[in-house]
């Protein structure tokens, strides 16, 4: 009987184990926003812009500027100018 109790303890531990590694990265979030700016940046201070991640429940864009980090919602008119205006140059 105590076989049975040392072989299934050190099942549960392998699985334990072998499974640690990946359960962080899977719940690992993306970088998500829960609030929006409505203020226009100037394309001077934008120093980078990155979609927020698929799994967010808001989408929007993640400005970074000197002064740091800003979220920016799709809907916001000035910043769908700034991507075509982008992706036309």
């Amino acid at each position: 009987m105590k076989k049975v109790w040392l072989m299934t303890g050190l099942m549960i531990t392998a699985l334990c184990c072998s499974a640690t590694p990946w359960a962080p990265n899977a719940a690992a979030p993306s970088q998500c926003c829960f609030s929006f700016s409505s203020k226009e940046i100037p394309p001077s201070r934008i120093i980078s812009v990155v979609p927020t991640g698929k799994r967010c429940s808001k989408k929007g864009f993640i400005v970074t500027t000197p002064q740091g980090k800003v979220c920016v919602a799709l809907n916001q008119g000035w910043m769908k100018r700034k991507i075509v205006d982008l992706l036309d140059s």
